[in-house]
């Protein structure tokens, strides 16, 4: 994904009035994919010694015909080439058919052009994956136009490498009408037939079984609040497993006719607070144990089947699938508030896009949340339930031959203590009660991985320490570069702390990763200047308040969002306020930071946090981070508790956004990168690609995981530290090890094919957050004395006797301070510096 560094002030002058977005309330969301009515072979693009000559190579890349095949040989990381003019330009639904075998690292993509668009753009492209083993498969891959196709370019995969390509057709597809009432077997009236209650109880928890297995009702305080219904079932029309991350084409076998519909359950055993079933059909027993407020269950069959289906009654308040979904009142799920392509139908994911294996529904009457104990097990989620039509209910299920977890059914209570909210209390017990897994296996040890991370300053990020500077991110064998060479303040320092030594540079420019590492003004005797634009920025925010306490959005990624804000939105602006104050101590800033988290922390869900390239509505692992970092700094401040508990609540929603399993062996890892990885957002770039559900981008886990190590300082609910030492940990050994990206973070990492993407990362947090577990200073410190009159701003770790300033700095160097965010103090070190101050 397209950067943090991007200025923010950019964001906050866009111009041109606006109307609010609307979230799609009156979208018709259909589970069941139309029938293809027409399937037509346009165009066979036929790759002999004649076609190859229509081709051209745009980009690293050359194309070679050879006896039968075409061959493109890539010389780079960004590989591309134009196919031969579409005959006969049309708009509609195309089907991409390819025969390749292919040795570069996957996955390949498609741009369409078409007579209103002719170049290439990302909103009219897809991405596909493939096996790079340089064996033939055939993939195919749709997409749809609304203006005449006119051309085809094919990015075949992300590395240098060769692929072969057989030949390629390109399909018009017709669809019909989806099914109207798929699920006729659906009985919503069930309960008024049944004759024989079997009730297990707990509590103020009672759930009535049909001792003829329809299913059960749940009841709180003697109150219908849901239903499971059915307890088990059939269905081989509902498409499961998402998205396909590689497509193979396969011809359609015979039909093989298998009935729909709920599965006989025949009672075997009931007590007080247990009850079984026999599944005679599928060999099954299907078992339910009640404790206190939580259902466990335990499905074993000798064939796939759903359930059993957990049906909350009433308006969704909140709802949740990790890695998938994060919704409140007024949303729906798989709606296209935030994709727009087919990837919005999320309802039965891969269970790869599932961070850990949580789903909730909290409604205006209870509170569902479930969590079962195979992650591989596929999760069937919808609010509301559009799987078997019914608005006033809600739809928590799963899918397999083993299949087992436990229901915890609780009131919407009134906001709980510390904050939480109830999801918030769901998803904190369903957490603790997996566990935090042990952390991922080191690659490199303290030594190696400085090594390494100064390998990236000296090798792949710029061109070198006594040249002309680094940037940001860069791609390996690109012309242009996306990210400009500057000589910024958090590389300087990021070398400084490798090295211990400054590099030559000519200027010092603000910035370059995307948490800030400013020492190298203080050791540069450029303190002043980072004293000045910690000023300007502090009054420019204060300046683009609200006078509510928001910072408002306009433009183009307003689309989908009721209101022109958002808890991220809002998020970053407060984190950098209250950074500046923490420099400064200005009282004004303070005011304005504490304001601002009033209003945003009503807010239950993280989002909006990158407006550069994702909607203001996207859920946002970043959108919990910048919160949880506010309101940590507010409480420092303030002492205030109710800040922290903030920061508490906060951190929590980030939770769902990180994976907490793994599953062995990924493409032949027996040791792969995925536990503690991080899913960026819950939304796809421009709202069609790259989605990335599913695809872990960890520099915003880095941010994350800088605010479980400040929360970690204060709070215990769980072992925030570890959590950020994981995200840490997984980080570095996402690092290339070697090559031209040597020591940079891959933009994202795809899991099924243990893949990084490029542009490759600057790896400056990196230095800093295993610097922090090394027991060093991060970054800059920040001081107050013992009655706060005193405040100190340093390169070293400082301390306080009284009011004189003890400083570990480094003899015979010299370097500056802040203090109280005026004055500016040179220092000549004599190790131990002891500055008393007035």
């Amino acid at each position: 994904m397209k950067n943090f560094i991007v200025p923010f002030i950019v964001l906050f002058l866009m111009s041109g009035a606006m109307l609010l977005g609307q979230y799609p309330t009156d979208e018709k969301i259909s589970p069941y994919p139309p029938p293809v009515k027409e399937r037509t072979l346009r165009q066979r693009f036929v790759c002999d010694a004649v076609g190859a000559a229509k081709w051209k190579a745009l980009h690293d890349s050359l194309v070679t015909p050879l006896n039968e095949s075409l061959k493109i040989e890539s010389n780079g990381h960004d590989p591309y080439v134009l196919m031969p003019p579409i005959e006969k330009p049309r708009a509609g639904t195309f089907e991409f058919r390819i025969r390749m075998k292919n040795k570069m690292k996957p996955g390949a993509e498609i741009f369409w052009m078409t007579t209103k668009q002719p170049g290439s753009k990302a909103e009219n492209s897809t991405r596909f994956g493939f096996v790079p083993d340089g064996e033939w498969y055939t993939y195919s891959t749709e997409f749809t136009t609304p203006e005449p196709l006119t051309n085809i370019r094919l990015d075949p995969g992300t590395s240098v490498g060769i692929a072969e390509i057989a030949w390629i057709e390109l399909y018009d597809i017709v669809y019909g009408e989806a099914p109207s009432n798929p699920t006729p077997w659906v009985d919503s009236n069930w309960t008024t037939k049944v004759a024989d209650w079997k009730t297990i109880s707990s509590g103020n928890l009672s759930i009535k079984f049909d001792a003829k297995g329809t299913g059960a009702v749940v009841l709180l305080n003697g109150k219908e609040v849901g239903e499971i219904h059915p307890l088990a079932y059939i269905n081989p029309n509902l498409p499961l497993g998402g998205t396909s991350f590689v497509p193979f084409y396969q011809e359609p076998g015979p039909a093989v006719p298998v009935s729909a519909g709920p599965l006989a359950a025949n009672l075997s055993k009931a007590s007080e607070s247990a009850i079984e079933f026999a599944l005679p059909s599928v060999n099954g027993t299907l078992k339910f144990d009640l404790k206190n407020d939580a259902l466990r269950f335990d499905l074993k069959a000798n064939a796939a089947v759903f359930g059993p289906v957990f049906r909350p009654f009433g308006e969704m308040q909140q709802a949740i699938l990790n890695g998938v979904e994060y919704l409140e009142k007024g949303e729906h799920s798989s709606s296209t508030a935030d994709i727009e392509t087919k990837d919005h139908l999320r309802f039965a994911p891969k269970s790869l896009d599932i961070t850990w294996p949580f789903m909730s529904v909290v409604t205006d009457r209870a509170a569902f949340g479930l969590l079962w104990d195979d992650p591989n097990t596929q999760a069937v989620f919808a609010t509301p339930d559009f799987i078997f039509g019914d608005s006033t209910k809600h739809h928590l299920g799963l899918n397999g031959e083993k299949m087992s977890g436990t229901v915890k059914i609780v009131p919407n209570a009134a906001p709980l203590p510390n904050t939480l909210t109830v999801l918030d209390s769901l998803l904190l017990w369903a957490f603790q009660q997996r566990g935090l897994p042990e952390l991922p296996k080191r690659l490199r040890n303290d030594e190696e991985q400085r090594l390494l991370n100064l390998a990236a300053f000296e090798k792949s990020c710029g061109v070198g320490p006594n040249g002309t500077g680094w940037t940001h991110a860069s791609l390996p064998g690109a012309t242009k570069l996306h990210f400009p060479i500057t000589h910024g303040s958090d590389y300087v320092t990021s070398i400084w702390q490798l090295t211990g030594k400054l590099p030559s540079v000519p200027k010092l420019d603000n910035g370059g990763a995307h948490l800030q590492n400013p020492a190298s003004f203080f050791l540069m005797d450029r303190a002043e200047d980072f004293r000045i634009w910690k000023r300007n920025e502090s009054k420019h925010l204060r300046d683009r308040q609200r006078s509510d306490g928001a910072f408002p959005y306009s433009g183009k990624y307003l689309r989908g969002h009721w209101e022109d804000t958002a808890s991220g939105h809002c998020g970053n602006s407060l984190f950098r306020l209250l950074y500046a104050y923490r420099i400064l101590g200005e009282p004004e800033a303070l005011a304005a930071a504490l304001k601002g988290l009033d209003f945003a922390n009503k807010y239950t869900v993280p989002r909006g946090a990158q407006v550069w390239e994702l909607s203001l509505h996207t859920p946002d692992i970043m959108g919990s981070s910048r919160m949880c970092m506010a309101n940590v700094w507010a409480f420092e401040a303030t002492g205030d508790k109710k800040y922290l508990d903030n920061a508490r609540r906060w951190a929590i929603t980030g939770l769902p956004f990180v994976y907490f399993w793994e599953r062995k062996p990924l493409a032949g890892a027996a040791d792969p990168v995925m536990l503690y990885a991080t899913t960026p957002v819950l939304g796809a770039t421009n709202w069609q690609a790259p989605n990335w559900i599913g695809l872990p981008v960890q520099w915003c886990g880095l941010d994350f995981s800088e605010a479980c190590f400040m929360l970690s300082k204060h709070d215990q609910t769980v072992d925030w530290k570890k959590i950020a030492e994981g995200i840490l940990i997984t980080g570095e050994r996402m690092q290339y090890p070697d090559g031209p990206s040597i020591g940079l973070l891959p933009d994202s990492f795809t899991l099924a094919t243990q893949n990084p993407n490029p542009y490759d990362i600057n790896p400056t947090v990196l230095v800093m957050q295993r610097r922090l577990l090394q027991g060093k200073l991060e970054a800059i410190d920040v001081v107050l004395n013992a009655d706060k009159t005193l405040r100190v701003v340093s390169p070293y770790k400082t301390t306080f006797e009284g009011n004189t300033a003890v400083i570990e700095g480094v003899a015979g160097t010299t370097y500056q301070i802040i203090v109280n965010g005026k004055d500016v103090k040179k220092i000549e070190s004599k190790g131990i510096d002891r500055i008393a101050l007035p």
